[in-house]
């Protein structure tokens, strides 16, 4: 339950609002939002605890490649030209 309400701790932290309803992916809320967020959000809010994460160093590990490996963005504009 705890790794649950992290999950919920970083949604609230990085969009602002608590998860109500059907649930939008931080990324959706929050433009130029790195999107690998959604996958650390989701895993860490699965109902089946076999899915969720299995420990908080984990979850960290998951955190910290995302700030530590930049993603390149491609603007779709340009590969065009």
């Amino acid at each position: 339950a705890n790794i649950y309400v992290v999950g919920i701790m970083l949604y609230q932290m990085l969009t602002g609002r608590l998860p109500q309803g059907l649930l939008e992916m931080p990324s959706q809320k929050v433009p130029g939002l790195d999107p690998r967020y959604d996958d650390v959000v989701a895993k860490a809010i699965q109902e089946d605890r076999d899915i969720r994460y299995q420990s908080a160093a984990e979850l960290r590990a998951d955190l910290d490649s995302i700030l530590t490996q930049s993603v390149v963005k491609v603007d779709p504009a340009a590969t065009q030209a």
